[in-house]
């Protein structure tokens, strides 16, 4: 039976795609080059800061760290619209909280970014454990830290169900031992479908096929 709801962020619950391109056009800019469009960054957003940074900024390895820092600066002072909240997703967390079940954040943005977010789009109310790219020794697709949140709201990887939207999400959920739920935002990195245990094209449906589920195991 599922008592717990794991959530990536970028993507997933927040459409952080155009945000994120402004960041990293403006980066683009000072080091003398042109802009991309902004869908040129959506494969980029779930990748890791490293990459994310290096690829967009085309960067060699040594310049990575102060990029990094540089992005994140101007990033934490972008606020968040709550319209960027993907379809689904306050009516998803009402009916979650409603079945009493669990629900968590596992994100490989820092922490303190990732609660700013929620924050600013008033759904930081509905988390009861929240793990950031930081709050663990390793990232995603390490099984570290989903397993860190289920540490952390005393639930099971048997009892839980992870919802992503690349091949870094399922690759954790697979570590993990936790069921991956694919979230399709149209945007495929060729995420395995041997790790789909679900698909979903809006949040909200999430609930429908955990009631399911649910009621074959009663």
């Amino acid at each position: 039976m599922i008592s717990c709801v794991l959530l990536d962020l970028d993507g997933t619950i927040i459409d952080t795609a155009s945000d994120i391109g402004k960041v990293l056009n403006k980066l683009r800019r000072s080091r003398g080059q042109h802009d991309l469009p902004l869908s040129d960054f959506r494969s980029l957003v779930g990748l890791g800061p490293k990459a994310l940074v290096a690829t967009a900024l085309e960067l060699e390895s040594r310049d990575i760290p102060q990029a990094i820092q540089e992005f994140r600066t101007l990033y934490a002072q972008i606020p968040t619209s709550k319209s960027s909240l993907n379809e689904g997703a306050e009516r998803m967390f009402k009916d979650l909280r409603n079945l009493g079940l669990s629900i968590g954040l596992v994100s490989n943005k820092p922490e303190y970014l990732c609660r700013k977010l929620l924050l600013e789009t008033d759904i930081l109310r509905w988390f009861d454990t929240i793990v950031g790219g930081d709050t663990t020794s390793w990232c995603k697709p390490s099984a570290e830290p989903l397993l860190w949140a289920l540490s952390d709201i005393n639930a099971s990887s048997d009892n839980a169900v992870y919802v992503g939207d690349t091949s870094i999400d399922s690759l954790a959920a697979e570590s993990a031992g936790v069921r991956f739920v694919y979230y399709n935002s149209n945007y495929d990195d060729s995420v395995a479908r041997h790790t789909v245990w679900a698909s979903i094209s809006r949040l909200n449906k999430l609930v429908t096929i955990v009631k399911s589920d649910n009621d074959l195991m009663c």
